[in-house]
């Protein structure tokens, strides 16, 4: 079982993980009840991720590192490569709007 000290790597990681899985939240419930210029599939897909990405923090946090077991890293790079895409897209849909006004 690691050292949860918060100022340890495992602590850290903790509350790492913490802040993802809020944001991830955030997202998903913000999405749901207010209209946003955005499609709402994205921002849904954008909240999953996030708290993806801090589960898989939480999994970190047990291994020691984030490139073993190699499940881990495969998990990781897939979450990082879904966020780049869809914050890619949302910024590319924000530079349109503003074009067309």
């Amino acid at each position: 079982m690691p050292n949860f000290e918060l100022y340890s790597a495992a602590g850290l990681n903790c509350v790492e993980a913490a802040i993802w899985i809020a944001i991830g939240f955030f997202l998903y419930w913000g999405s749901r009840k207010t209209a946003v210029r955005y499609p709402r599939t994205d921002i849904v897909a954008l909240g999953i991720l996030f708290v993806a990405f801090g589960v898989s923090d939480v999994f970190e946090i047990y291994s020691g590192a984030w490139w073993r077991p190699w499940w881990l890293l495969l998990w990781k790079t897939l979450n990082a490569i879904g966020l780049l895409y869809l914050v890619g897209k949302l910024y590319l849909t924000e530079k349109a709007h503003k074009r067309r006004k």
